[in-house]
């Protein structure tokens, strides 16, 4: 019997537990037996004919794909992301070189709630709590959008960054439907954070695209348009505030020459982080079905290898928790206000 750290989500009410097959370096089930989960003492047991070192083991990508996001700026140097995975709600804010976050309220992720640390820093600690929101490119396989290039992502990302103190940004579901070499998402004039209006209903969203020439306003809605068709309503500029200039207010175009510097890196890297245009996926589009955590998949080093101080040991395509990994005594013993299987 063994002890699941206190940090670490545990999702199924009957988890799987593996051992470590050094010679074929991956995970596996086979001849573990009788396993019991004790929820109240978070404790482990299990039957086994191995004397290797076993895991809990749970999917890395069980909140893929990522089902849509908005940003919402909630002052000129401040913003909120919501960003609908496959899951759950996740709100994460941001501001002058930090993030914290909001959402989900788990037990095991109490001594990150509201504390302000770097965008990376943040996903990270969360990944080791088993709530994991750094996809790869191996992970392509379980969204049917393309795997944007990296590029242009990354160029998209920190344009549209220096929008935020002005302008509330959301997922498209015309990313879906375009290839590796575009991005495309959705923007809206927000004058007053206090009272901002909706992506579905106001008049005056806008429809933008990037590519590696640049960006341009598209001229088709989330609604209303039946099939996706490049209709552009600007020329392609090298910056979405040259796009926007003589479109929107000259007011908000000075809010966005103004942006913090410290505020707006913090979300490009926030952003470019999570790869929400590789790995985000119209609803409406069929979400492909997940491995199985106990199906053999490639791993990272060999477990017996590793310092044992460490939080958890992610996999190519899982969470791995060590037995032994973390003092009990470093997470808070407070109940979750809205816990999610």
């Amino acid at each position: 019997m063994f002890s699941i750290p206190k940090f670490v989500i545990v999702y199924s009410a009957q988890p799987e537990v593996g051992f470590w097959d050094s010679e074929e370096q991956c995970w596996k089930t086979e001849g573990i037996s009788e396993i019991v989960y004790e929820v109240e003492t978070r404790s482990v047991s299990f039957q086994t004919l191995r004397v290797k070192p076993h895991a809990i083991i749970q999917s890395r990508v069980r909140q893929l794909p990522f089902l849509s996001w908005y940003i919402s700026p909630i002052s000129e140097c401040g913003a909120v992301l919501t960003l609908n995975t496959s899951m759950l709600v996740v709100k994460i804010e941001i501001g002058n070189r930090w993030c914290k976050l909001l959402e989900p309220i788990y037990v095991e992720c109490a001594h990150l709630q509201g504390k302000e640390l770097a965008p990376k820093v943040l996903l990270k600690q969360l990944s080791s709590c088993g709530l994991h929101l750094l996809p790869v490119e191996e992970d392509a396989k379980y969204v049917r959008s393309a795997i944007k290039e990296a590029e242009v992502e990354k160029a998209t990302c920190y344009d549209m960054a220096l929008a935020t103190p002005t302008f509330g940004l959301a997922s498209s579901k015309w990313n879906s439907h375009v290839d590796s070499t575009t991005c495309i998402f959705r923007l809206l004039e927000i004058p007053e954070p206090c009272y901002p209006p909706t992506f579905d209903k106001s008049k005056d969203v806008k429809t933008t695209i990037y590519k590696a020439k640049g960006n341009a306003l598209l001229n088709m809605t989330e609604f209303k348009t039946k099939d996706y068709k490049e209709d552009l309503l600007t020329e392609y500029h090298a910056s979405l505030l040259v796009t926007l200039r003589g479109i929107c207010s000259d007011d908000s175009i000075a809010k966005m020459e103004k942006g913090d510097p410290g505020f707006t890196e913090s979300l490009k890297d926030l952003v470019w982080a999570l790869r929400l245009f590789s790995f985000s996926q119209d609803s409406i589009i069929e979400v492909l079905p997940q491995k199985s955590a106990s199906q053999d998949l490639p791993a990272v080093g060999d477990p017996s290898m590793q310092d044992n101080s460490s939080e958890c040991t992610l996999l190519t395509d899982q969470v791995v928790v060590p037995e032994g990994s973390r003092d009990e005594g470093d997470s808070a013993e407070k109940t979750p206000d809205n816990q999610q299987d």
